[in-house]
């Protein structure tokens, strides 16, 4: 992602995939520093998909390469809220 050049993408970490057993499909999860950025994430994420697809082909060397789709991950955001309601548990205790 860092050859694409592409400012939305800077601050994307891809955090994993899911593959389809024939090859056809790849869900590729991510996260971003601002869930605000998410559309934006998306919107730079269509616009590449063809030369994202092709790299991950050309370093797999797979006869066949999977159509990508990206999706926001929000385990790591839903992990942030239920801390944070912990520490406000926490506080209002005190």
């Amino acid at each position: 992602m860092e050859r694409i050049g592409d400012e939305r993408l800077e601050l994307v970490s891809i955090t994993g995939a899911d593959v389809d057993r024939d090859l056809h499909r790849a869900i590729v999860w991510y996260t971003t520093v601002d869930s605000d950025d998410d559309s934006d994430v998306a919107e730079a994420f269509d616009e590449h998909v063809g030369r994202l697809r092709r790299a991950v082909g050309d370093q797999a060397r797979l006869r066949k390469t999977p159509k990508l789709v990206f999706r926001p991950d929000e385990v790591i955001r839903t992990a942030e809220h239920i801390e944070d309601l912990i520490a406000r548990s926490r506080a209002n205790r005190e």
